[in-house]
């Protein structure tokens, strides 16, 4: 309520009531006042007439009544909040990144009651990703290690939308298959969240897990897009990441919790307006590539849903009996169960053995297994299914279907319930062509040993049948003006028998010639061929009448010169290449390098020295310099050119090498340059400062309340004003009046006479002083002095009368002008103004 101000004659009366009683109170009475002081109340009471005057006429109300607006100038029209257009599509999405704000006091907090099963975690809250749609955080810290798939993380991104990615923000709002995906990605509930109008926006922090460091992200009381006030179904889950290098170095443990899902979509994704139906939400994690998982009914229309009993994520648990909380441990990169197959090599007409494996089986055991193997029939062939390890034996089911590329395998166990790793089955695969063939996994069915469905990844392997290699002699050297022979060679050949060839050999005919071509061992005599030095190409052709060979066979030697220094590679094009049958044989070509050196005494490289001195501003060093040829033996003879790359190093003498540093202080890398010829020859400076020229100190010039505490520092420099390092720092006081201070630590603490005292803090290194200065306050406020400017006086009667009738509460308050602490600024605090008025320290 607001308080009613005194008429203006009134309050002097009262003014004037209020003085001759606190007068008599102290048994002073008007008679016996002497002139001086009778003069100077009246002056005061003149002066409390003017300052009220002047309050009441700046605060005199307006005459409109409550609830008008002003009719000067155009009405205030305010701008609206941008919102998502309604419709199934999302129109200039809300993608730029927000800012994120850390609680209060930096603890973690519990920001609305608990629902549902319990199973989310407090205290991984501390900070907000303010209110957005489609938003993401900056890069944040896990804080600890993460192995994931074989890739490891210490940073990750919070994306608004039920997420937390690795390799960038994501604003995508329609949920992906997470296990087709090229993101590296954990979702614990990947859909349209929308903060902006509704619910409590996304949070993150870390905290401890039965304690264990843990990073985690909190969606508690979450709206979808559109978000609305309206809207009632509101979901809550959480993401965590638990540390586990107490079970090995980079292990973790993923922890989904969920409390309430009453929503699976945005309206942008196709839900209807209660946040149902479209296209809903998913859960699961992938590495970006081949491993990845979902919670079954991932994409399924209420299949998440509270309401739905069979597969409510609510309604159920993962590796630990919270309903409501799924467990999914990595270790050594790979979640709780990872269905894998090896990586072989193998040649043609050759067969191996490729294991199909189930990895890191939870304690409550394998049950049963259905999957099929894919694999590229025009690469390998299936010849036979072997055993897995016990109690899986041969499987089941085993179908061999090498027209459509699949091997079907299923099998159960109603006895033993194995964990940790198991192989399920063994592929004995042949080699059938060239190339590669991805070994990849469907895991149909895979539940454990209470027949509950088992969450997985699958990591496939490669078989790849080797190819023929063709291949030209490879980091051979040769010195200007000599020759080395190179040989040219297929490498790998096993049952394709080699039968004839046409090949084209490119190379630099600036840095080598080929002078002649000879042959290979039998049967591989000398082919034909043509040497073109003018094109740089070799053609080399033959046809083997007999004996074919197989494995690694050299076809011919080229006898190379080299011409000039530099390399030179050997660029391979196959045109021809057939087995004993005429038919192609696919091959890859390996292209070799030459490399051309110069001869013994031709300079080839130069050697500074000194490498990299250091030198005070100012001083100088002769540098030298020594050539070398290629095999580090020393050129005589030589001479140098010497010159500067950074004018602010120095300068230097062209002829002799003599380097004066520069007047900035620095680090100069290879800035010193000796040059004979083509070569050149770098060194580096260091400029560091010279003597010590002037001190500064901080702050200049405190002013502190008697008693005051401040901690000055000095900083040195020398006359270039290069800050120096090092230099001791003697404390001292010019006037004792004014404080002391500390000599080592330059703490200083003032005196008890107020003053301006210039210069007085000195701070002295060897025979260098810098100084700073103090301004000493009162530290005891008269009373009635409400500016503390050290005497009463008409200004604080108008501080005063600008405070008058103010409460804690109001706009106008000044604490300092409630000089009798009764909670309201009135004519009482006049009174003391009046009472002390002309005072001075």
């Amino acid at each position: 309520m607001k308080r009613r101000r005194l008429p203006l004659c009134l309050t002097a009366l009262c003014v004037a009531v209020r003085i001759v009683t606190l007068k008599a109170q102290n048994d002073i009475k008007w008679c016996s006042m002497e002139g001086q002081m009778k003069s100077r109340f009246l002056q005061v009471l003149l002066a409390v007439f003017v300052v009220l005057a002047i309050s009441q006429a700046l605060s005199a109300p307006s005459s409109m009544g409550v609830g008008q607006k002003a009719s000067a100038g155009p009405p205030f029209t305010p701008t609206p909040t941008p919102i998502e257009t309604p419709s199934p599509l999302k129109v200039a999405p809300d993608t730029s990144v927000p800012a994120t704000k850390s609680t209060a006091d930096g603890k973690a907090q519990s920001f609305i009651q608990s629902v549902g099963p319990g199973a989310m975690r407090s205290g991984f809250e501390t900070t907000d990703l303010n209110p957005n749609d489609d938003g993401s955080t900056g890069l944040v810290n896990i804080g600890f290690p993460i192995n994931f798939f074989g890739a490891t993380y210490t940073q990750l991104y919070v994306n608004n939308n039920g997420n937390v990615t690795f390799s960038g923000p994501m604003g995508t709002f329609t949920p992906f298959n997470i296990v087709t995906t090229g993101t590296v990605i954990i979702a614990p509930f990947f859909a349209d969240v929308d903060t902006r109008s509704a619910g409590q926006p996304t949070r993150y922090g870390t905290g401890t897990v039965n304690e264990r460091p843990a990073f985690g992200a909190t969606w508690r009381d979450v709206d979808y897009y559109q978000s609305s006030a309206s809207h009632t179904n509101r979901n809550h889950f959480q993401l965590l990441l638990i540390e586990r290098s107490d079970v090995g170095a980079g292990d973790f443990d993923i922890e989904f919790n969920y409390d309430q899902i009453q929503w699976e979509a945005g309206t942008a994704s196709g839900s209807g307006s209660n946040g149902l139906g479209g296209s809903s939400a998913r859960a699961g994690y992938s590495n970006g590539s081949a491993a990845a998982f979902e919670l079954p009914g991932s994409g399924v229309n209420g299949a998440f849903l509270d309401s739905n009993p069979a597969t409510g994520l609510s309604q159920h648990s993962f590796n630990d009996g919270q309903m409501g909380r799924y467990v999914y441990q990595v270790r050594g990169g790979l979640t709780a169960a990872a269905l894998t197959t090896d990586t072989v090599n193998l040649n043609t007409d050759t067969s191996v053995n490729a294991t199909v494996t189930l990895q890191n089986v939870p304690a409550v055991g394998l049950g049963s297994y259905s999957m099929v193997v894919h694999f590229n029939p025009a690469v390998v062939t299936v010849e036979s299914v072997g055993d897995g390890d016990a109690p899986f034996g041969s499987p089941i089911t085993k179908i061999i279907d090498n027209t459509a590329g699949t091997v079907t395998l299923a099998a159960s166990q109603s006895g033993a319930t194995p964990s940790g790793t198991i192989v399920l089955a063994r592929l004995n695969l042949r080699g059938i062509g060239n190339g590669a063939s991805p070994l990849g996994i469907t895991g149909n069915t895979l539940t454990d040993a209470a027949g509950a469905a088992m969450g997985h990844v699958v990591t496939p392997g490669v078989a790849t049948v080797n190819t023929p290699v063709i291949a030209a002699g490879s980091g051979s050297v040769v010195v200007v003006g000599s020759a080395i022979s190179i040989p040219v060679s297929v490498l790998g050949l096993v049952s394709q028998s080699l039968a004839a060839y046409n090949i084209t050999i490119s190379f630099d005919k600036t840095k080598i010639t080929v002078n002649s071509v000879t042959g290979g061992p039998a049967p591989f005599g000398s082919p034909t061929s043509t040497i073109d030095n003018t094109a740089g190409t070799v053609a080399l052709s033959q046809t083997v009448a007999g004996g074919f060979p197989t494995g690694n066979v050299t076809l011919a030697s080229l006898n190379v010169q080299g011409v000039a220094v530099g390399a030179s590679n050997f660029s391979i094009a196959v045109t021809t290449l057939t087995n004993s049958a005429s038919a192609a044989i696919t091959n890859t070509t390996v292209p070799g390098v030459v490399n051309v050196t110069p001869p013994p005494g031709q300079l080839h490289h130069i050697v500074v020295s000194p490498a990299s001195p250091s030198l005070v501003v100012g001083g100088s060093e002769t540098f030298t310099a020594q050539g070398y040829d290629a095999y580090d033996d020393p050129v005589a003879g030589l001479t140098f050119a010497w010159s500067l790359t950074g004018a602010a190093a120095g300068s230097i003498n062209a002829t002799t090498g003599v380097f004066t540093a520069g007047t900035e202080a620095g680090s100069y890398s290879n800035v010193i340059v000796a040059t004979s010829g083509a070569i050149t020859g770098n060194a580096s400076v260091i400029v560091t400062p010279g003597p010590l020229h002037h001190t500064v100190v901080s702050p200049a010039s405190p002013s502190l309340t008697v008693g005051g505490a401040q901690t000055f520092t000095a900083a040195t420099f020398d006359q270039y004003n290069n800050a120096r390092s090092g230099d001791t720092i003697v404390w001292s006081v010019g006037n004792a009046t004014a404080g002391a201070i500390n000599a080592s630590t330059g703490a200083f603490t003032a005196g008890t006479v107020a003053g301006s005292y210039p210069n007085v803090v000195v701070a002295t290194s060897g025979t260098v002083s810098g100084t700073a200065s103090v301004t000493v306050i009162a530290g005891v406020r008269l009373p009635g002095d409400v500016n503390n400017d050290g005497v009463v006086d008409v200004l604080d009667l108008v501080a005063v009368a600008a405070a008058f009738g103010s409460v804690p509460t109001s706009p106008n308050r000044n604490a300092d002008a409630d000089l009798n602490q009764d909670g309201i600024v009135n004519i009482l605090d006049l009174v003391v103004v009046g009472l002390n008025f002309g005072s001075h320290l």
